[in-house]
């Protein structure tokens, strides 16, 4: 591989798959020796690289082209940012390439997007679905704004709104009657005395907690 290279030459990834096809030795091992020579410049596409031009595919080129920006941006860092973890980038891009595409059929560029195409955008989305669509689009817009690829935030002011949490369930007599009589270790016993002291097992385990105290300490 070195054959025909003088001092202060470079040896590209790519070269080696031209030249080491046919040989035994294995290319990565080459590559190894030639990066600790500091001879060795790895030109192969990166994954990331052909996620984002897959991505970006059909989308109008000036919404493409700031969308693109702010991607490599989030996934690589920048001078004042800090690259993000790659599932970040991946799943911003993914809760709004859909509503990109849209926007790309009536628009050129992402500045002529309005309030009420965001406002339309999120507007038949519930729960956490609307929640990360709102918050991807806040992140694509703020960077272009705070970059001067745009001329105002659409998203600025728009709500997230707080996560929705499942509500609590009272327990069925039978269920608790059942957690009781499993409750055979001293362990088992005190949780189910500090289940019992939340609010809504309490109004379901009237006896509960005397039975279980009784139990807990040696009974």
């Amino acid at each position: 591989m070195l054959s025909g290279h003088v001092d202060g030459d470079q040896v590209f990834y790519s070269d080696l798959l031209a030249g080491l096809n046919r040989a035994t030795v294995p290319i990565q091992r080459v590559a190894e020796v030639l990066a600790e020579m500091g001879v060795l410049v790895d030109d192969r596409p990166r994954a990331f690289d052909g996620w984002l031009e897959r991505k970006l595919t059909g989308l109008a080129s000036g919404v493409a082209g700031d969308t693109g920006t702010w991607l490599r941006t989030l996934h690589d860092g920048g001078p004042r940012a800090k690259p993000r973890a790659p599932f970040t980038t991946y799943n911003h891009m993914n809760n709004i390439r859909p509503i990109l595409l849209d926007w790309s059929i009536r628009y050129g560029h992402l500045r002529e997007v309005t309030r009420d195409d965001i406002l339309a955008a999120i507007e038949d989305r519930n729960g956490s679905t609307r929640r990360n669509v709102l918050v991807s689009l806040q992140s694509l817009f703020s960077f272009c704004r705070k970059n001067n690829l745009i001329f105002r935030n659409t998203t600025r002011g728009i709500k997230v709104g707080e996560h929705a949490y499942g509500v609590i369930q009272q327990l069925r007599t039978a269920d608790i009657e059942r957690a009781v009589a499993s409750a055979t270790t001293p362990a088992a016993r005190l949780i189910l005395v500090l289940a019992a002291s939340m609010p809504v097992a309490t109004s379901r385990l009237p006896n509960c907690s005397s039975t279980t105290s009784t139990s807990a300490t040696g009974g």
